[in-house]
């Protein structure tokens, strides 16, 4: 037996999506093929220690996650619906990214309405003191409410 193609290793919490994978494969010489019918993924590393995602195949008999011992291999047709699954490791990750995202994006809404309130209550604070308005009360309710709400601005951050 000749082994023609490695696939590529999902150590360290890598996964891939759902897959088929071509039964030809082309050389890089081009000149010539070879078949893939039969996958094989071995078991390099035992199942207590290892951190990558877990091989799962889908077949006509169902949905099946495989974790092995070191050295046990399992082998399916190269036609049915297969992926490695994330590992928790890397579901934590994925999560923590998502997180830090929707931390990134607060931030710079809070920062652009903190620069909206601090120039709306610039210029009503500017109104206020040259006694331009109607109402000088409610003016300075308004600009209190202004003030307040960007001081809470500032302390949610």
């Amino acid at each position: 037996m000749q082994v023609r193609y490695w696939g590529r290793s999902c150590a360290g919490g890598q996964a891939f999506g759902n897959r088929v994978d071509n039964a030809i494969r082309i050389q890089k010489s081009a000149t010539s093929c070879a078949r893939a019918d039969p996958l094989i993924t071995v078991f390099l590393e035992d199942s207590q220690t290892y951190d990558g995602g877990e091989p799962t195949v889908e077949t006509t008999f169902g949905v099946h996650q495989v974790k092995l011992p070191v050295g046990h291999a399992v082998l399916y047709p190269s036609s049915s619906l297969h992926r490695v699954e994330p590992s928790p490791a890397e579901m934590a990750q994925q999560i923590n990214r998502a997180a830090e995202a929707v931390r990134v994006e607060d931030r710079h809404m809070l920062d652009t309405a903190r620069a909206a309130l601090d120039r709306s209550a610039g210029q009503i604070d500017r109104v206020v003191k040259r006694g331009q308005g109607a109402d000088r009360q409610i003016e300075r309710q308004i600009l209190a409410r202004c003030r307040a709400v960007r001081d809470l601005a500032w302390t949610a951050t």
